[in-house]
């Protein structure tokens, strides 16, 4: 994405904290954690809006199972 295809007030966005409650907020944290939007809010109810945790969740869960 780049920034034509942010909203004025996106490209100011708290990027402290995911926001599942803002469609193109959930948009940006899905293309930055390449994950689908199930996988991100199901992170978010697992650990909570910091950035990195909802990121570490969302890596082991698209790990290949044994």
């Amino acid at each position: 994405m780049d920034n034509n295809d942010l909203r004025p007030e996106e490209s100011r966005a708290d990027s402290s904290r995911v926001n599942i409650d803002d469609p193109y907020e959930v948009r940006r944290w899905c293309q930055r954690f390449v994950c689908t939007e199930a996988a991100l809010r199901r992170a978010v109810a697992e650990v909570g809006t910091e950035p990195e945790r909802v990121r570490r969740v969302v890596a082991l869960g698209q790990r290949p199972r044994p």
